[in-house]
């Protein structure tokens, strides 16, 4: 079972599908048709029975499934369950939020830089070449030679002792290694929809409240699930999770048999 919501200009269109591999006929009854039994069964196509409907949004509605006729069935993947006219019976609920408008905010005009403002610039003033004089004669006096200077005597060097001493090694501090970080693990959530009675909106409410794998739910105690029922909203106050930890810990185990014998026995989670 599934139901596909997509958004249509103001509403939504809904497509509701039933499996059913013996179901000869599916009708689609519910509050947007007046739960009429005259009004056309479903599409069919390989055990698949399919219908599409232009839902109001902001708006919630009641459904059922209507087999051959004869049998009522509920949507295992609705919104959530209420209480029908009939003693222990309940009926699917489809919710369709309402539709926000997406504004698009005006692209900003980028002013425009002015143009820099170029300068001119004076050309260099030729400099003129100072006049040459003409030359006077130079009179050259005659200059005694230099007379030969006697070198100075050098004393002999003292000898220097060689016995340097060896300088001292520089200490390496050793520095200590940064330990390894090791990555958390990640918890694959399971399909907590697969519990009788949990639609999509309380599989996310679960999740939100740390409950996204059949192991946690099937150790939460049905107290505290209702608790967290009561703070998700009036309307899923209705809901009895009696039965969801003990339908966890069957899927957990992968025992799917057991679960479908459990889940036969029951209507929304509760037993029938």
């Amino acid at each position: 079972m599934a139901l596909v919501k997509k958004v249509s200009g103001s509403n939504y269109k809904v497509t509701f599908t039933y499996e059913s591999k013996t179901a000869k006929s599916v009708q689609l009854l519910g509050d947007f048709n007046g739960w009429d039994s005259k009004s056309s069964a479903m599409k069919s196509a390989k055990g698949k029975f399919t219908s599409e409907l232009t839902l109001a949004a902001n708006a919630s509605y009641q459904f059922r499934y209507l087999i051959d006729g004869t049998q009522w069935d509920n949507d295992s993947a609705a919104d959530f369950y209420v209480d029908s006219p009939f003693s222990g019976i309940q009926n699917s609920v489809v919710i369709l939020d309402p539709i926000k408008a997406i504004k698009t905010a005006p692209a900003k005009t980028v002013a425009k830089t002015p143009a820099a403002k170029t300068e001119k610039v004076a050309p260099a003033k030729k400099v003129a070449t100072p006049k040459t004089t003409t030359k006077a004669a130079v009179k050259v006096e005659k200059v005694a030679p230099a007379k030969k200077a006697e070198a100075p005597k050098v004393a002999k060097p003292i000898a220097v002792a060689k016995s340097v001493g060896k300088p001292a090694k520089a200490k390496v501090e050793k520095t200590a290694t940064a330990k390894k970080v090791t990555a958390p693990k990640v918890v694959k959530a399971d399909d907590l929809k697969l519990i009788e009675g949990v639609g999509p909106k309380i599989a996310e409410i679960l999740v939100k409240n740390n409950i996204s794998t059949f192991k946690t739910l099937a150790t939460t105690n049905p107290s505290d699930l209702k608790k967290i029922l009561e703070n998700a909203g009036s309307k899923f106050v209705m809901h009895d999770p009696s039965t969801w930890p003990q339908q966890a810990k069957l899927a957990d185990k992968g025992d799917m048999k057991a679960l479908k014998k459990l889940q036969d026995e029951l209507i929304a989670g509760k037993k029938k």
